[in-house]
């Protein structure tokens, strides 16, 4: 891949990614069930990283040549330059991303450390009373207690799931009222059985490929505060349980103030004051029973259909900043490593620009003047 075409590939990927985010808040806001809110932002997620994939191995519909009036000799210069800002944007982005890999593997290897450094708790010693089918959730297709562990270096409850599910509370839960005890367990199971690692996870390679981008970090903190209002959701069976799940989360922050946060790989009970907030007012609208007028409704089904149909559109969207592409063809070229596999199957694949008399020469007349550059 040329410099030009990674400049186009980082503009046209970003420019999908702000849309994809942009539909899936509109379609978040035009259905009635949390828990399908919270799914969209899984599949915004994903289907960004579908983008990515298509960037990099397809070829793309070239629409309209912004360049075909453009001289060879303007053509050169913006060449010249679309060359130098392509290797500087590839090395800036490549050294956040490497970044961003690296404080991820540590906050792994960081949490598991702390896992191991909990104890295991009794159920019978706290008097829990939860029957060992209400603590089972199903784990790549087998059925997995999860452990409860507790430990005094966290000021919440939070759940963690590699090869097994875990929920960490703080010592100082420990001695609750039965009942909120009850109800925050309750929460992070809930997690857990909606594969809430496993969706925080694709999240954070989202976030990891790009970590440049203010628009994806936002589809985040959303995503974070549609897990949490899915899990209240689920706790809540009506708005007269809303007055102790209130109390409950109130003793939670007031309990764990001054205390460290939870690892931020995990998914915690009370992370972050504005998601807390935003939690409490909308449980006391459902104490209230407001609901959101919507002039417009969508089923579940409706509203990921309309995600996956609109993302196939928006893959379309292309910033044609290569001025190196040529207009002779409708498609850009297979990206090499794409047209390597195809052509070791047997199938034609082309993978170089199709000839276009102006730009060739303004390729020789660079890699000429690059020569005389080096002597």
């Amino acid at each position: 891949m040329t410099s030009p075409q990674f400049l186009e590939l980082a503009l046209s990927v970003s420019a999908q990614a702000a849309i994809v985010v942009a539909i899936t808040h509109w379609l978040g806001r035009v259905t009635n069930s949390e828990q399908t809110k919270c799914q969209l932002w899984v599949a915004c997620h994903s289907l960004i990283l579908l983008l990515v994939g298509i960037g990099l191995l397809l070829p793309h519909l070239r629409v309209f040549h912004p360049w075909s009036t453009v001289n060879e000799k303007s053509a050169l210069v913006l060449l010249d330059v679309q060359q130098k800002l392509g290797e500087a944007v590839f090395w800036i982005w490549a050294a956040g991303f490497v970044v961003a890999l690296v404080a991820f593997v540590l906050r792994t290897f960081q949490i598991n450390r702390f896992i191991r450094d909990c104890r295991e708790i009794d159920l019978n010693q706290i008097s829990l009373g939860m029957p060992d089918n209400e603590l089972a959730i199903d784990h790549s297709g087998a059925q997995q207690t999860v452990k409860i562990l507790a430990n005094d270096a966290v000021a919440g409850p939070f759940c963690w799931q590699f090869h097994r599910p875990y929920i960490v509370l703080p010592n100082f839960l420990l001695g609750l009222d039965r009942r909120q005890l009850h109800l925050i367990i309750r929460h992070e199971l809930a997690h857990l059985r909606a594969g809430h690692p496993v969706q925080l996870f694709i999240q954070r390679v989202v976030e990891m490929i790009f970590w440049f981008h203010p628009i994806v970090w936002w589809s985040s903190h959303q995503s974070a505060l549609a897990r949490e209002f899915a899990c209240d959701a689920a706790v809540v069976e009506s708005p007269g349980g809303v007055s102790d799940y209130l109390h409950t989360l109130l003793a939670v922050i007031q309990a764990g103030t001054g205390r460290p946060e939870a690892p931020s790989a995990s998914i915690s009970f009370g992370r972050g004051k504005t998601i807390v907030t935003k939690r409490a007012e909308r449980l006391v609208a459902i104490a209230r029973g407001v609901r959101p007028k919507r002039v417009l409704r969508l089923s579940p089904v409706a509203a990921h259909a309309s995600l996956i149909v609109l993302t196939v559109l928006v893959s379309f969207v292309r910033m044609p900043v290569n001025i190196s592409a040529s207009a002779k063809s409708p498609w850009s070229p297979w990206p090499t490593w794409s047209a390597h596999v195809l052509h070791d199957f047997g199938v034609q694949a082309r993978d170089f620009e199709t000839y276009d008399h102006g730009f060739q020469e303004v390729h020789e007349l660079l890699i000429e003047k690059q020569h005389l550059h080096r002597d």
